[in-house]
């Protein structure tokens, strides 16, 4: 089962958004829906490191019915456990994360609490220099379901294997 999400990022750099930058992700979403893609991968936060709530709710009522991720943003939160429960509450489907660490195997430790908070009530997949070499030990240290990487080949053989 093949699912596509489009990341939805105006620029590089941090993820607090101004108005405009928030009116371009609203565009950008509504050409993924016309697209037909499964989902968008978003994320906004405040200057003070937390989940925008008020600009995440306007962006995830853009994207409806389209599934919706929060993106490696989460990394930048002040407060993991708290961000989680926010994004629960606004209904996102998964969150990608290395559990605020550079690498996902770094943040091993991290994921898998972030997994076990998480129980069923949102996704997490792990994310962050994930590799055909390393993804079937991550998936065994923290119970992960899903990891992205950008380019492998192999890898549900290695996890399935490993």
């Amino acid at each position: 089962l093949v699912s596509a999400y489009v990341l939805i990022r105006p620029r590089s750099g941090d993820f607090v958004y101004s108005s405009e930058e928030i009116e371009i992700m609203s565009r950008d979403i509504v050409v993924a829906k016309e697209f037909g893609v499964d989902g968008v991968v978003i994320g906004a936060l405040t200057a003070e490191g937390e989940v925008d709530a008020g600009r995440m709710s306007e962006l995830i009522t853009m994207a409806s019915p389209m599934r919706v991720g929060f993106h490696r943003a989460f990394d930048k939160v002040r407060d993991q456990d708290e961000a989680l429960e926010l994004l629960v509450s606004l209904q996102v489907d998964h969150i990608l994360t290395s559990g605020g660490a550079e690498t996902a195997i770094a943040g091993a430790d991290r994921i898998k609490q972030l997994v076990e908070r998480a129980d069923d009530r949102i996704g997490i997949i792990a994310g962050g220099s994930i590799t055909n070499a390393n993804a079937a030990e991550l998936v065994r240290k923290t119970g992960v379901r899903y990891v992205h990487g950008r380019a492998f080949q192999g890898v549900a053989a290695a996890v399935a294997h490993g």
